[in-house]
């Protein structure tokens, strides 16, 4: 099994106040995930490695009839359910708590979302986390992953290798991947890229689906 990357061994007052900051930083991330998935057709998503919840939130508001699965550590149940509850949006959300990413949360999903989360992990445990939500989405689901990317020249953009430099200081296997290499790991599950949004600062939006199916929107 694989565990989670960050926000185990800490106090779970001091993982409220981290979500917190992560909820109030990525406001602009969640709009640019939000307006790229909304028109999709989903009833049942994933949210893994789901930090503050923000990006759940933001798509459960966007698309009133969907119901979201939220997995991250047990120390970030009480932040999430709270932040859920005051949106008006806690029974609509499951949330599982773990420490391993390749468990059972479920099944059928529409969509798996990662929203900076395969920069924590090397290659081989991306290429095993891609095999077990490939085997969790439905026919003509999608994995959407919205992280840090190098350019293919791996020389920039420069907001992608200074992360890639902190990465090195706090993570023993992360990295900041270019999009062919993503693709790569995912080929290794059968999984065809769909989609490459890039927004131009170094994030990219990439979209995959099981081989022969034309999700592309």
């Amino acid at each position: 099994s694989i565990s989670a990357g960050a926000g185990g061994e800490v106090k779970t007052a001091d993982r409220e106040r981290f979500l917190d900051y992560l909820d109030l930083r990525s406001s602009e991330d969640v709009k640019r995930v939000i307006s790229n998935l909304k028109s999709r057709e989903i009833e049942s998503f994933a949210d893994l490695g789901c930090g503050s919840g923000a990006y759940s939130f933001g798509l459960l508001e966007a698309i009133r009839s969907a119901s979201a699965t939220l997995i991250d550590r047990e120390n970030a149940r009480k932040s999430i359910m709270k932040k859920a509850t005051a949106r008006n949006l806690s029974q609509r959300i499951n949330f599982i708590a773990g420490t391993s990413l390749c468990s059972d949360f479920g099944s059928d999903f529409d969509l798996i979302l990662m929203s900076n989360f395969v920069h924590c992990y090397g290659k081989s445990a991306n290429i095993e986390i891609l095999n077990h939500c490939s085997e969790k989405i439905n026919s003509n689901g999608v994995i959407a992953i919205y992280d840090f990317f190098r350019d293919e020249t791996g020389t920039g953009p420069l907001t992608a290798l200074v992360f890639a430099q902190q990465m090195g200081l706090v993570s023993g296997s992360g990295d900041v991947y270019t999009v062919t290499e993503i693709d790569s790991m995912a080929k290794e599950s059968n999984l065809i890229l769909q989609k490459d949004e890039n927004f131009g600062d170094g994030m990219h939006l990439v979209l995959f689906s099981k081989a022969g199916v034309d999700c592309a929107k």
